[in-house]
């Protein structure tokens, strides 16, 4: 488990005002979209592309069940790499690797 399988809920790089508006409707977090100052500097021509990405956290029953799957599969040791949870999913993502014997 890590980089590329956190569930960061998926990553898009929208070129448009108008799709950033759309990801940002669908709870996507993105910077700038409702902003005025924003929408006035992409109204003059093409905008900079804006990175879009939503933060998820894993409930324990999902996070036992991968543990298990990958367990059954043969894996030897298991790692937990993390990434921009918010604080509390942090601490919950330690007490989970503790809690079902993560190796790292």
């Amino acid at each position: 488990m890590g980089q590329g399988a956190k569930d960061i809920g998926g990553e898009s790089r929208s070129g448009t005002l108008r799709k950033a508006r759309t990801l940002k409707e669908r709870g996507y977090i993105c910077s700038g979209p409702a902003d005025p100052d924003v929408t006035r500097a992409s109204s003059g021509g093409p905008s900079r592309s804006r990175e879009t990405f939503t933060v998820g956290m894993v409930t324990e029953e999902s996070f036992a069940r991968k543990v298990e799957e990958l367990r059954r599969a043969g894996a030897k040791y298991i790692f937990l790499k993390t990434g921009a949870y918010r604080p509390a999913d942090l601490s919950r993502a330690l007490m989970y690797s503790t809690r079902y014997k993560l190796d790292l």
